[in-house]
């Protein structure tokens, strides 16, 4: 019987050792990786170690352009996945939540859709994923149209699904720094 105790008190002991190297190692993560000079002579306070700088590369106008193009592109697909995936038991609020990312004319037309949309009686949803890449057709810098091409599922009542690929046709425009829909068309 004193073997299974000590057996057992090794085993939990083993264990908490364990615990506390994991805690440790977990928590020693970002530390500042510093060049200290080796010397004979010991630091003072105006002797500190030298810090690790990496020169970046400037960067060119056609990476700043790719740039700029890739945040309007993500910002286009994240907008025609959310603007084309509605329900009529959703009252079109897909489209509502989106009105701070539009323009005002925009905005308004969108709002007057809604308010002459007549209500389903049977259900009717349509769910869109993007499919990239997204086509800029044209971008000034302050005003932009792309194609975004959407695989759309569309469910009504109790027909079978209808599954298809359409492109929508945009028109963005530069508010300061973020940019906004000013049109929206369903192609094709």
């Amino acid at each position: 019987m004193p073997n299974a105790k000590k057996i057992l008190i090794g085993v939990i002991a083993l264990f908490i050792l364990v615990l506390i190297l994991v805690a440790l190692f977990l928590r020693g993560g970002g530390t500042k990786i510093t060049n200290t000079p080796v010397t004979s002579a010991p630091q003072t306070s105006e002797t500190k170690p030298e810090e690790l700088v990496i020169p970046l590369a400037p960067v060119t106008k056609e990476q700043t352009a790719a740039q700029k193009n890739r945040n309007m592109s993500t910002f286009a697909m994240q907008f025609v996945e959310r603007f084309g995936s509605f329900s009529s038991e959703a009252n079109y609020q897909n489209i509502v939540d989106l009105y701070p990312v539009m323009t005002s004319s925009f905005a308004a037309e969108m709002k007057s859709f809604i308010t002459n949309s007549i209500a389903s009686k049977e259900f009717y949803g349509v769910t869109s994923r993007v499919l990239v890449p997204v086509k800029v057709t044209s971008n000034t810098g302050t005003s932009a149209s792309v194609v975004v091409s959407a695989h759309r599922t569309e469910v009504k009542g109790t027909a079978p699904e209808k599954v298809y690929d359409q492109d929508i046709k945009m028109t963005l425009v530069k508010s300061g720094e973020e940019w906004l829909v000013d049109s929206a068309v369903w192609v094709k």
